[in-house]
């Protein structure tokens, strides 16, 4: 699987259990990306933004124009690591 940064991941799962996965935006850099043996990359998750939902300072919300069906706020306050 070919991915660079900025790309967007439309389902990823944060934990096993998951039974749905969740847009996530590869923040992990090109050269890091492009080494298949680097097993774990970095990502923003992000939800649905429902519209009662104001975001925060530390919030992006992405849509239609992003590749994305809705809208979605991705949280910039935590990272993640995922299985590539």
């Amino acid at each position: 699987m070919n991915i660079s940064q900025w790309d967007i991941i439309v389902r990823v799962r944060n934990n096993p259990q998951d039974k749905d996965g969740y847009p996530a935006v590869i923040i992990t850099g090109d050269e890091f990306c492009a080494d298949s043996g680097k097993l774990q990359i970095n990502v923003l998750y992000g939800s649905t933004r429902q519209p009662a939902i104001q975001p925060r300072a530390y919030h992006v919300t992405l849509n239609g124009a992003d590749g994305l069906e809705h809208p979605t706020l991705f949280s910039c306050g935590h990272l993640y690591s995922v299985h590539r």
